[in-house]
């Protein structure tokens, strides 16, 4: 546990990884459609009821769960 600590919570990487061989990871653009739902549901819903201080959006396979 005290090694995931040490993980970049950005990234994913640790410094070791860079040090050992800085181009061992290459940055790149990833388009996820999850992604993009959560995002689309966050500026439908910022400011309102649906959305107030505290709570996650998240995604749910199928239909959204009652309750949650």
């Amino acid at each position: 546990m005290s090694e995931q600590a040490q993980k970049c919570p950005t990234c994913g990487t640790f410094d070791w990884e860079w040090e050992e061989d800085p181009e061992a990871w290459t940055a790149g653009i990833h388009w996820c459609l999850g992604c993009k739902s959560i995002e689309e549901l966050r500026e439908q819903t910022a400011n309102t009821a649906l959305h107030p201080e505290g709570y996650k959006l998240r995604l749910y396979r199928g239909k959204e769960p009652d309750g949650d």
